[in-house]
């Protein structure tokens, strides 16, 4: 479940990118990266328990 909320997450956020371009662009994929990485450890950490 948490696996494909993420993947649904990262499409999500390359839609928004795409759709803003310009520098918000790098601002935006920034973000996303930032928080897809936050959900990716929090599911690692929880496999881990």
């Amino acid at each position: 479940k948490q696996v494909s909320e993420m993947i649904d997450n990262i499409k999500t956020c390359r839609e928004r990118i795409t759709q803003d371009m310009g520098f918000d662009y790098f601002v935006q994929a920034y973000k996303c990266f930032e928080a897809s990485n936050e959900t990716f450890a929090g599911i690692l950490d929880n496999h881990e328990q």
